[in-house]
């Protein structure tokens, strides 16, 4: 560093006064670039630690441990094709098992009715056949006309509302619609009771054309099919 106190001598007071003031303005211009050369490589270094760090986060996310493996890396359309492909064959499979569900449901479901209408109409013929019924159609149709189902067990609604077993139910019937029970032993051909009056005959082929809710009120009036 230049030495002022070498050439005071030769300066006037004035001059060596300006002179030192200049050399304090440029130690002063040095020290300030030194500090700021110093806080510059800081702040650069910190910076660079930054980006280092944001560069390790970005390859573990990535799964890789260098850019250079960048270029293994699957193309993210390619990715997301691929995935709204999957998710369109789950879509579908999933509507297929809807359907196939829905179908076994609506199978089940036809089954059970089935089996309940079965399981019914045995109920309904094993207890004409123990009431003597010699005419079994008819007697069916006023059975069946008034059954209710309570759980898995089918009953007779009596018109007061009960329910009773269905072979009560037929035993009622029976009682009150005499001329559909068998004839009492002792009455073949030959036997006349004009005491009784005409009975109510209609073709079975009529019989049949009328609507159940027909059908039935026939039958409680008394009436007997015929073949003609």
């Amino acid at each position: 560093m230049f030495e002022l106190d070498t050439i005071k001598d030769k300066l006037d007071s004035e001059t060596l006064a300006a002179l030192k003031s200049h050399l304090d303005d440029l130690a002063g211009s040095r020290d300030a670039a030194k500090r700021e050369s110093i806080d510059g490589r800081k702040a650069l270094k910190a910076k660079v630690d930054e980006l280092q760090t944001a560069h390790s986060k970005i390859l573990d996310k990535l799964g890789i441990e260098t850019l250079d493996d960048l270029d293994n890396l699957p193309d993210p359309k390619a990715v997301k094709t691929e995935a709204d492909t999957s998710l369109k064959q789950f879509e579908a499979r999933l509507k297929r098992f809807e359907r196939e569900r829905d179908d076994a449901v609506k199978a089940r479901e036809a089954m059970v009715a089935q089996m309940t209408q079965a399981k019914k109409q045995t109920a309904i013929s094993q207890a004409i056949a123990a009431g003597g019924f010699h005419d079994t159609e008819a007697a069916e149709l006023l059975l069946s006309s008034r059954i209710e189902q309570q759980e898995d067990d089918f009953f007779y609604k009596t018109k007061d509302g009960r329910l009773i077993p269905l072979s009560d139910g037929a035993k009622l019937i029976a009682t009150e619609k005499k001329h559909l029970v068998n004839s009492p032993q002792g009455t073949g051909s030959g036997f006349r009771d004009t005491g009784r009056k005409a009975a109510k005959t209609m073709p079975q082929a009529a019989f049949d054309a009328l609507r159940p809710t027909e059908r039935a009120a026939k039958m409680a009036e008394g009436y007997t099919l015929t073949e003609a």
